[in-house]
């Protein structure tokens, strides 16, 4: 931090928790700085020309910036004994760091708040929450099982929506919010997980957030963990008013030349399992909950009642279920999409995946942590995707595509409740079963990681076997 930067900054202070913000420059003096006033890590001069002398003014300013420094003298030793971690803005940005001691930053005057710092020790959450939307975040907010506002970090390269990631007071439980689709989730989970700020070798990461439904699987207020996400609308697609008369669908996957072929020009994305071990054990600590439902909700699902293919979408009431969920960028609404997607799950997973829940992020947050495991700095065996039902992805009988999505929507308020309901007693699972189980991880029984074999393990999906998928990795690599 500049000498004269300090001087200056010390004319108006803000007292906020153990550290001071000035009103005058937004300069921030957390611990680190606070410790440089008293001598105890560098010493620093704040120096004055001569001719200062000659003008009354300035040397009264000297005299209140002495006065100033040694009135925040006093308090800053018991500040350096805190070491907190405080709350963040987005416009924060890096100004020094110290060996072993706290990262400074500034701050925008007007924001007045203070942003992220640290001990030099890397907060090490046992889980991490990862929702995409203000609703699925907010519904965890002044809960009395933990408090997730407790601690407040910016973590550089958030969405500007959500700049902070949000923890509990002892680092434990932690949540962000990505933002939606899928160039905002790999962008947000990507920050997160190279930021520094955090160890998440041994985080279990859930991701929890509402859906769209297929009524042949599940209904509006179900809550669903999957084995596998798939991405659907990754694929060669015809407008349907132009698309060959034989083909069921616009969608042809890509290097294929019909719907049913195997895409054979892959990416590495189309999907992802999941460790069903570790899914078996969130589906457990989930079913304790009672989930919500409405008068409204279960109106909607009695007129899933007239068509058999949809007796799952028009059950009672919500339950738990394990079933597998479609990530597209496209919100999508109808029966010829929805059985297209139903096929391209069926297709890519070779007959074993289940097409239930749709959304728009799950594969691009996916593939970060998949990197994020290859280098060394995650754990992709620890990721459960959980997923509630607000709408259904196609109309009932005597409805239009069109008036099922811009019509009402009764189940979107119990799916974000039920984000809580279910979702807090998997969080709770994990912390309270830490070292009895957690701690040193769920081993995986199936294949877990994305189609080229990347973590190790044979794929159970795919065109051909798992050499193949690997030739054609390393032929790629030879051309990068």
């Amino acid at each position: 931090m500049r000498d004269a930067e300090e001087g200056w900054a010390l004319q108006k202070k803000l007292k906020v928790q153990d550290g001071y913000i000035s009103r005058f420059t937004g300069t921030i003096y957390t611990t680190s700085s606070l410790a440089v006033l008293l001598g105890t890590e560098r010493k620093t001069n704040f120096t004055v020309s001569p001719l200062i002398y000659f003008f009354p003014i300035l040397r009264i300013l000297c005299f209140v910036i002495e006065k100033e420094r040694r009135t925040i003298k006093g308090d800053a030793e018991k500040v350096l004994k805190s070491r907190r971690t405080f709350t963040s803005s987005s416009v924060c940005s890096e100004t020094e760091v110290q060996d072993g001691s706290v990262t400074v930053y500034h701050l925008h005057p007007e924001h007045h708040r203070l942003c992220a710092t640290g001990t030099g020790e890397k907060l090490k959450p046992k889980v991490f929450i990862i929702d995409m939307f203000k609703p699925e975040g907010a519904i965890w907010y002044n809960i009395p099982e933990f408090d997730l506002l407790a601690r407040n970090v910016t973590v550089p390269g958030l969405s500007p929506l959500f700049p902070e990631a949000h923890c509990t007071q002892d680092g434990s439980i932690c949540q962000v919010i990505t933002g939606e689709a899928e160039i905002n989730a790999a962008s947000s989970i990507s920050a997160l997980v190279y930021s520094n700020i955090f160890d998440l070798t041994t985080t279990y990461f859930l991701v929890a957030g509402i859906a769209g439904v297929n009524p042949k699987v599940a209904t509006i207020g179900d809550v669903t963990f999957a084995r596998f996400a798939v991405q659907v609308a990754l694929q060669y697609e015809f407008d349907a008013r132009e698309k060959p008369a034989d083909f069921p669908t616009g969608y042809v996957p890509q290097g294929a030349v019909a719907p049913d072929q195997y895409p054979t020009s892959i990416y590495g994305t189309e999907v992802f399992e999941l460790n069903t071990a570790l899914r078996t054990l969130a589906v457990g600590f989930a079913k304790n909950a009672t989930l919500n439902d409405t008068t409204a909700t279960q109106e909607m699902r009695s007129l899933y009642a007239n068509n058999s293919a949809f007796a799952p979408g028009a059950s009672s009431g919500p339950s738990v279920r394990e079933c597998d969920t479609a990530t597209s960028d496209v919100y999508f609404s109808g029966t010829l999409l929805g059985e297209a997607f139903e096929n391209t799950t069926t297709l890519f997973t070779n007959g074993t995946g289940v097409y239930c829940t749709t959304q728009q992020e799950d594969n691009a947050t996916l593939e970060v942590l998949l990197r994020a495991t290859l280098a060394k700095l995650a754990d992709f065996s620890r990721i459960i995707v959980m997923r509630t039902a607000s709408d259904f992805d196609r109309p009932h009988d005597g409805v239009s595509a069109a008036q099922n999505l811009f019509g009402d929507a009764p189940g979107y308020h119990p799916s974000v409740e039920n984000i809580y309901l279910a979702g807090v007693r998997v969080v709770e699972g994990i912390v309270n079963g830490w070292s009895q189980t957690f701690e040193q991880g769920v081993k995986a029984e199936n294949y877990i990681g994305d189609i080229f074999g990347s973590l190790g393990g044979v794929p159970d999906f795919g065109p051909g076997s798992s050499t193949s998928l690997r030739k054609r990795r390393t032929k790629n690599a030879q051309f990068t």
